[in-house]
């Protein structure tokens, strides 16, 4: 399964940290369709905000450990927050049409993640 959690504070987010593969292979195919389409999704947004937009991005890709895409916004702008939103919707409607147990999506607070990590 792959797991998505934006990390956000108010409207604008800090993080996007994805770990794993869906593996999900319906009728024979030999690819993940849930896999490309959630990586395709996320990294062309992450290169959007990138190359269109003045936000501070930190990216991290490793595909070999486990499908993990990590990534911190120190500042992000309203094209960067438009964009994450875009994103998230889009994994939201992938999650939805192939199902949860493919794609798990989380919106944690800044606060919460705290809160998390004490436990």
């Amino acid at each position: 399964m792959i797991s998505v959690v934006f990390t956000k504070s108010g409207d604008k987010y800090l993080k996007l940290e994805t770990r794993g593969h869906a593996n999900y292979k319906k009728n024979g195919s030999e690819y993940d369709v849930v896999c490309t389409a959630a990586s395709v999704l996320i990294i062309n947004t992450v290169n959007a905000i990138e190359r269109l937009t003045k936000s501070d991005v930190k990216s991290e890709h490793h595909n070999q450990e486990g499908g993990v895409i990590s990534v911190e916004f120190n500042d992000i702008d309203d094209g960067g927050i438009l964009l994450m939103d875009a994103c998230l919707l889009g994994l939201l409607d992938i999650s939805e049409g192939y199902g949860n147990e493919y794609l798990s999506i989380s919106v944690l607070s800044d606060e919460l993640e705290e809160e998390l990590k004490n436990l």
